[in-house]
């Protein structure tokens, strides 16, 4: 068993507004968390892992596959592996998610194709 605390996570500044922490991994899947500042955004990317973003604050939009939605407190998006996706904070005030990754993400933030 493995018990963590939001203060637990370390994070770290992947992209410029985007702070990002690993929160747990187990044999199948993990957790990682981040928070987005206002106008803040993902760079467009892929990867091999379903990815499911739960919204816990604020409203970020998405673009996935060129199909624009915008994921609000208590919503959640599941992508399929491989679809290329990005996401912006609109909004006036910051965006905290937490996303879940089958199997569990062994890639940077960003996967692969990330455009830097």
């Amino acid at each position: 068993m493995e018990f963590v605390k939001p203060d637990d996570v370390e994070t770290n500044e992947v992209v410029d507004g985007v702070e990002h922490g690993y929160i747990t991994s187990g044999e199948n899947m993990n957790f990682e968390f981040a928070k987005l500042a206002p106008d803040s955004v993902t760079p467009e990317h892929s990867h091999p892992y379903e990815q499911i973003d739960y919204v816990l604050d604020g409203e970020l939009t998405f673009v996935v596959e060129g199909e624009t939605v915008v994921v609000g407190p208590g919503e959640c998006l599941r992508l399929e592996s491989d679809e290329v996706h990005s996401a912006v904070n609109r909004g006036e005030k910051p965006v905290t998610i937490v996303t879940g990754y089958s199997p569990p993400r062994e890639t940077e933030p960003f996967g692969r194709n990330a455009e830097e």
